[in-house]
């Protein structure tokens, strides 16, 4: 970050030399996926996309049985977009004004809350339809921190390890 580049930290090219990181060997960077940090992110993905894939099938489910009303699963589908969009640019925003870590998992967070909330009380259409959105939304604040945070997590394990691994 800036302020530890002010600090005096130096960047990670001054820990890394290019030529080593192209001679890497295999062994050295499926342990390095292993560690203790991209594979913590790498579970927080996959634990949240198929969460994603639940409230999908989920989706189609109720607003073709349970309510069936083509309308309000339009509705859905363009309040989930322009959600997603507000999560995705507010994200960010917050990650400025803490940090990155911390708003991923304060969405997280936000994201099971409201997947759990609306699985206990979403009991008609219009309470299905708020938590819904509001899981999306959340999901999406997760979503546009995902590169920035697995990049971390790499340029991290470089520096634990002293190993060029970051490919």
């Amino acid at each position: 970050s800036d302020k530890a580049l002010k600090a005096g930290v130096k960047p990670l090219g001054a820990y890394v030399d290019q030529a080593a990181e192209r001679n890497v060997s295999f062994f050295a960077m499926v342990r390095a996926l292993f560690s203790r940090q991209p594979l913590s992110f790498i579970l927080s993905k996959f634990t949240r996309d198929m969460a994603l894939m639940t409230i999908n099938a989920t989706i189609a489910y109720n607003f073709t049985f349970v309510y069936p009303s083509p309308v309000i699963m339009g509705l859905y589908f363009a309040i989930n977009a322009l959600g997603g969009l507000v999560g995705a640019f507010v994200s960010p925003l917050l990650a400025n004004r803490t940090s990155m870590k911390f708003t991923y998992i304060v969405a997280e967070a936000l994201m099971i809350v409201f997947s759990v909330l609306g699985f206990f009380l979403g009991t008609n259409a219009i309470a299905s339809f708020v938590f819904l959105v509001l899981t999306m939304f959340s999901y999406y604040m997760c979503s546009a921190l995902e590169k920035p945070m697995f990049s971390n997590a790499a340029d991290y394990t470089v520096l634990k390890q002293r190993k060029p691994v970051r490919p």
